[in-house]
């Protein structure tokens, strides 16, 4: 990485190219229609590996909150995606999956927890 100190910046100057950067990552983030995982890989430079921290069926009264609910299960799943290498913690993820409109096959792999939910989708 660059030495922040080369581009001989103050420090109010550099947290404000600081800010600046976080600003254009986190948009990136928000617009790609891409794996968010890809653009997080490519930033760090490094894989990235869910764990599943919890994952379980809703049940049918909780699932009746969200809206409809036409007996198609619902899966409620928290995940950390960390960095293979280093293991950075980079982010924290709920996840609400209804089975109705998810094809049966995608819908298998999440719930048997064979890899992240945008890998499956991919």
């Amino acid at each position: 990485m660059t030495d922040i100190n080369a581009f001989d910046m103050d420090s109010h100057a550099a947290g404000r190219a600081l800010d600046l950067l976080h600003g254009l990552i986190f948009k990136i983030l928000l617009a790609t229609d891409g794996r968010t995982t890809d653009v997080l890989e490519a930033l760090l430079d490094e894989k990235m590996k869910v764990h599943v921290i919890r994952q379980e069926q809703m049940q049918q009264e909780h699932a009746e909150r969200l809206g409809e609910s036409s007996g198609a299960p619902y899966y409620m799943r928290e995940s950390l995606l960390l960095s293979e290498k280093s293991r950075f913690l980079v982010s924290h993820n709920f996840s609400l999956v209804y089975a109705k409109h998810v094809p049966p096959s995608l819908y298998e792999k999440i719930v048997r927890r064979e890899e992240g939910i945008g890998k499956a989708i991919s």
